[in-house]
């Protein structure tokens, strides 16, 4: 078995103010040495809670949520670098988010024909 290249600062642009969407990669110098492999380096930014400093974001590796402080990231990974199975991962988010939304509109329709109040 070959040993894979860790992602680097070159393989990166810096973070922008606005992290939604991007593909972050984590700095491996807290990682346990089993896990100091690429793909437990690329983490998917889904949201902003904007009620803490940490940085919400998902395993792309296993789909595993977690947070960590902007600090703990090297950057965004350049588009070119991503790889397919992490391109692959982000559309099955996306899709899997965009069937949880519709599921929520549904559910509001029932519950206001319900004349629950949904709105203060």
């Amino acid at each position: 078995m070959t040993k894979q290249t860790l992602f680097t600062q070159k393989d990166c642009v810096p973070l922008p103010s606005d992290l939604v969407g991007e593909i972050l990669v984590l700095r491996t110098d807290f990682f346990f040495d089993e896990y100091k492999r690429p793909e437990y380096q690329l983490v998917y930014f889904e949201h902003d809670y904007k009620k803490s400093d940490n940085v919400f974001c998902r395993f792309l590796i296993d789909r595993e949520k977690s947070d960590y402080q902007p600090s703990d990231f090297i950057g965004v990974l350049k588009p070119e670098l991503v790889p397919e199975w992490a391109a692959k991962k982000i559309k099955a988010i996306i899709n899997r988010k965009g069937r949880e939304a519709r599921a929520a509109v549904r559910l509001a329709g029932k519950l206001e024909k319900k004349g629950a109040f949904l709105y203060d």
